[in-house]
């Protein structure tokens, strides 16, 4: 029987183990009454950091910038979960949870498309277990399902292409190209008079460029828009004819390009397609912006984490 003395220890023990409880399982935040752990959260930043170290980034975490940008990490995870959250609350209420097989074909795919050896090798540096992949995709597709839930109704009309065209017929401009990379004007030069004794541009491309991922397909680069290459690649592209080589090297900080224009989309019938494309895809943007808004206007969320 215990006595007194001992019962009393004992009670504050208890009460002390109790409140060391509270303080362990407090949780990162809570959506509408459900908890994130903190432990979950933890092991978010936690596995961030591990892999910004083991891809030889760790030095950004370092001084008070490194300080700065962590802290940034940690609101921009717990925020990042917080949304997670309230998909998944809001794919349970719609009846579009995915399902699991879903997620593995996700898996399935990036396994076919690397060795084992390689595929443990991405999870190490992502400082992941298979258990964080699926996690992801998990939270990839409840966002894919709410996303094609709340846009599906989007629509351009005709009207709003040809005022979009209208207005922005430079940046909409599209110019298929193609190149040969080399390392120095001299090449360049080489090469320049060897197309113009008669020499197939893609073959030369698939020789001697030093850009390996257009070079197997003879130089070409597909069709890019206003920005989308540096300057002085863009400006000889954009202004060569079509079916023109140019007539001297062009430089930039990769080096030393012959560039070939192989077409150029510049009037509205051509255009038409591809600015529906950018048009709806602004359309949904903004739809799915809004609504995840008035999500997180309507919903109690508590957070519980202080940032320096």
């Amino acid at each position: 029987m215990l006595n007194k003395k001992m019962l009393m220890v004992v009670t504050v023990v208890m009460a002390l183990a109790l409140v060391l409880i509270g303080c362990g399982d407090k949780p990162a935040a809570e959506v509408n009454g459900n908890k994130i752990s903190q432990k979950d959260y933890d092991t978010r930043v936690n596995n961030y950091i591990k892999a910004l170290e083991n891809q030889g980034y760790g030095s950004s975490l370092q001084g008070d910038e490194g300080k700065v940008f962590l802290t940034q990490v940690k609101k921009d995870t717990l925020e990042e979960m917080i949304n997670n959250q309230l998909l998944l609350e809001e794919a349970k209420r719609l009846k579009i949870v995915p399902e699991n097989q879903a997620v593995m074909d996700k898996i399935n795919e990036i396994k076919a498309q690397m060795s084992p050896e390689d595929y443990q090798k991405a999870l190490e540096e992502s400082n992941w277990s298979e258990k964080d992949l699926e996690v992801y995709f998990f939270e990839q597709l409840v966002e894919a399902a709410i996303y094609e839930e709340v846009t599906k109704d989007v629509k351009v009309n005709e009207e709003e292409i040809v005022d979009f065209y209208e207005r922005h017929k430079d940046q909409v401009i599209l110019v298929r190209a193609s190149h040969i990379l080399v390392n120095t004007e001299e090449e360049a030069l080489e090469i320049l008079t060897q197309l113009n004794g008669g020499a197939d541009f893609a073959e030369l491309a698939k020789e001697k460029s030093v850009d390996t991922v257009s070079a197997v397909n003879g130089g070409d680069l597909d069709y890019f828009p206003r920005g989308g290459m540096v300057a002085e690649f863009e400006e000889a592209s954009f202004s060569l004819p079509v079916g023109q080589i140019t007539t001297k090297p062009v430089k930039t900080e990769f080096g030393y390009h012959i560039i070939k224009v192989i077409d150029k989309k510049e009037d509205f019938d051509e255009l038409r397609v591809e600015i529906e494309g950018i048009l709806i895809t602004d359309k949904k943007t903004a739809a799915f912006d809004a609504f995840m808004s008035s999500l997180m206007e309507k919903a109690k969320i508590a957070r519980n984490i202080k940032f320096e």
